[in-house]
């Protein structure tokens, strides 16, 4: 099965919230620090490949902006021709 593989690029802002969420992990624990980042990457990487495959966000409701779950935060994302672009990373409720 062909895909297309996209670039992934966070926006400024969403790139604090995962910065301030790793900080407030590894305050608690560096080892479930380095597995967050380790799930957060590989998730990442995944968006490259399969960005259509992420639920529509519900408050949005706009085809483009989609988020996958890491955790208990939401890795949420524009789907573009040739990119992804993260736009958020909020904490889950």
């Amino acid at each position: 099965m062909a895909y297309l593989q996209r670039s992934v690029v966070w926006a400024p802002n969403a790139y604090w919230m995962f910065d301030d969420a790793l900080a407030f992990i590894a305050s608690g624990s560096r080892i479930a620090c380095e597995n967050f980042l380790d799930d957060v990457l590989h998730a990442t990487d995944q968006l490259g490949k399969f960005a259509d495959d992420g639920r529509v966000v519900p408050e949005l409701r706009r085809r483009d902006i989609r988020e996958v779950f890491v955790g208990r935060y939401r890795l949420q994302y524009r789907v573009e021709r040739e990119r992804v672009e993260i736009v958020a990373f909020p904490r889950s409720r």
